[in-house]
């Protein structure tokens, strides 16, 4: 593998294929110090939020996923109430940007799997992320990395509805964490491209099918993940009226009002 350079993100980006083994999260092998990465999506791509589960966790570095689609489709809880976390499923034509963060032992990586109790974790191949910084990230004789990311299990994967709502606050903490990494390593339109590679919220964020629960104060508050939600509204504002125009559909108007509950 040739060193990693920053590539050209863009809307629209081309797909890749990916072929991925399947390892059950009951059933992992040993971990390997300092070998093993965990590729997060979601709410994982917040340094804030992964260090909930455990301080300290080694640095996150941006990469592109192939072969998984981004989406929202696994039920779970959120302080309580019921709703619909982001996941992956297997796409060959797909891709997603996401990060991956080290973990340097076993009880670490059990943590996770304890964090994440409603996904199974999979192994994917190394030639399948791609790091978007400038640092070498390759296997040698002495070193082999392996790649880890949670997938739904079948009897929690949904899509969201009025009984399994999306939250503002849970999306916030994902945009957040995107806009965090994008300006840490100066990868332009890092969140744009984010938002472009997941799919199943732009339907409920216009109020489709009624399940998208604006939280935002009360949420934030209790989840004690500090964000800027103005930066964090502008992100979703471009992005909204960006994807308004492609359809030929712009509406101003109602975006504003809803990016304002």
């Amino acid at each position: 593998m040739c060193k990693p350079k920053h590539p050209k993100i863009t809307k629209g980006s081309s797909s890749h294929s990916l072929n991925k083994t399947l390892v059950s999260r009951k059933k992992c092998p040993p971990i390997e110090p300092t070998t093993n990465f965990i590729l997060g999506y979601g709410s994982l791509i917040n340094p804030d939020s992964k260090e909930v589960t455990h301080p300290g966790c080694g640095p996150s570095v941006p990469v592109l996923v192939k072969g998984f689609k981004r989406i929202f489709n696994c039920a779970g809880l959120l302080l309580g109430k019921k709703t619909t976390f982001l996941g992956v499923e297997e796409d060959n034509a797909s891709y997603f940007t996401g990060v991956a963060f080290p973990v340097k032992s076993n009880a670490t990586l059990m943590e996770f799997d304890q964090r994440e109790a409603h996904y199974k974790r999979k192994l994917v191949a190394e030639e399948n992320v791609k790091f978007l910084d400038d640092e070498d990230h390759i296997s040698d004789g002495k070193n082999l990395l392996r790649f880890w990311i949670y997938v739904p299990q079948s009897k929690f994967v949904t899509k969201p509805s009025k009984p399994h709502p999306i939250y503002q606050s849970y999306f916030d903490i994902f945009v957040d964490g995107c806009v965090k990494i994008g300006k840490q390593f100066e990868i332009r339109n890092f969140a744009q491209e984010c938002l472009q590679s997941t799919e199943g919220w732009l339907d409920p964020f216009f109020g489709g099918k009624n399940c998208w629960e604006f939280d935002r104060d009360e949420g934030i508050d209790k989840l004690k993940i500090v964000h800027d939600t103005k930066e964090i509204d502008e992100e979703i504002m471009f992005f909204v009226e960006t994807y308004m125009l492609f359809i030929g559909h712009r509406k101003e108007d109602e975006i504003e009002y809803i990016l304002e509950k």
